[in-house]
């Protein structure tokens, strides 16, 4: 019975002692998703910001102190270029118009009056003369006499949307004093400016976007219209100006706005998803994949960049692969598995694969 249980005790003491001698088997590469180097643009874009003001706008004044006789508008009104906004008590300057065209008519009646007597031998040549001169004397007269009675209409200069005013019918107004304000609003502009490395990508014509806290899901298109002729020299900035269509009415003069600048050249670059990058100070690398699917540490050399794009200038060609997704688990100079390349199980999303028991 005793030789039983210290049989017992050796094998449990030297069962363990196997299991710490016995080879361990390997673990599997892991597993990652290969990006394959192409040619795409990133775009790059400049925000500045703005006040967005109406293309058209003007405060209103009478040309002439005055009775207010008759409102041809109301406040908020959209009015037409030259539609009569408000006329001004204009008898004294009618009556004044008519006692001339009064005379010129009785003028006119007397120089014919002498051209007849000057044909029948009858009268002198002279007189004619000296009526003439009179009759154009009084027709002069008369355009001004008109241009004083146009001076008690104020009409609208532009299209647009009228301001508000509190002017009454029989109230009287100073030319000091505005009438009201006049917003051309169809379209908009806003200022805004340019730093000096993007000047280049900026003309006349090009193509803006803006956005603001109003309408904070919708962008809204603008086209450069000016750029200043001289540079900000503290500052070393450009002035532009942008019109924007806003035959909507969603913007109002006043907003504030960004305005969005494409400054990159348009062209296909070669590029690589920025979380492709391991960045050691100033080098960069990714882990480039050969044929025997070991990921291999290439230093590479950055161009522009965007939130999920980076340039590469030098270090990758057209159709070199590197690790995406799984760049953490990878190790330099050791092999990976490309999911989706000869085997498709891929774990789920959030769950790990099983270790294998040793």
């Amino acid at each position: 019975m005793r030789t039983a249980l210290l049989f017992l005790s050796f094998s449990l003491a030297y069962q363990p002692m196997v299991a710490i001698g016995a080879e361990r088997p390997q673990r599997p590469p892991p597993a990652v998703t290969a990006y394959q180097v192409e040619q795409r643009q990133i775009p790059q874009s400049y925000i500045s910001s703005g006040t967005l003001a109406a293309y058209q706008q003007a405060e209103l004044h009478t040309e002439l102190n005055g009775r207010i006789a008759k409102l041809h508008v109301a406040p908020g009104d959209r009015v037409e270029a030259g539609a009569l906004l408000v006329t001004l008590d204009s008898r004294s300057a009618q009556a004044e118009l008519d006692r001339l065209q009064s005379q010129l008519d009785l003028a006119l009646q007397q120089l014919e009056r002498q051209r007849s007597l000057v044909k029948k031998m009858a009268g002198a040549a002279e007189k004619v003369d000296i009526q003439e001169a009179e009759a154009e004397g009084l027709k002069s007269n008369i355009r001004i006499a008109r241009l004083v009675l146009e001076r008690h209409q104020l009409k609208a200069p532009f299209r647009g949307v009228l301001g508000g005013f509190d002017w009454v019918e029989g109230g009287w107004i100073n030319s000091s004093e505005a009438f009201s304000t006049l917003d051309n609003v169809t379209q908009l502009k806003v200022h805004f400016d340019i730093p000096e490395r993007y000047i280049r990508h900026v003309q006349i014509g090009r193509e803006v976007q803006l956005t603001s806290a109003a309408w904070p899901e919708q962008s809204f298109t603008g086209e450069v219209s000016l750029i200043d002729t001289r540079m900000d020299e503290q500052r070393a900035t450009l002035g532009a100006m942008a019109i924007i269509d806003n035959s909507e009415g969603l913007l109002r003069p006043g907003m504030r706005v960004s305005v969005t600048l494409r400054v990159d050249s348009g062209e296909a670059k070669l590029v690589v998803p920025s979380r492709t990058l391991i960045h050691e100070g100033e080098r960069a690398t990714v882990l480039k994949l050969g044929e025997d699917t070991k990921a291999l540490a290439t230093e590479v050399k950055l161009g522009q960049e965007t939130n999920e794009w980076v340039e590469i200038t030098s270090g990758l060609q057209v159709g070199d692969r590197i690790v995406d997704r799984g760049l953490v688990k990878a190790k330099p100079n050791r092999p990976v598995r490309i999911l989706g390349e000869g085997d498709d199980s891929k774990p789920r999303e959030g769950q790990r694969r099983e270790k294998p028991q040793s």
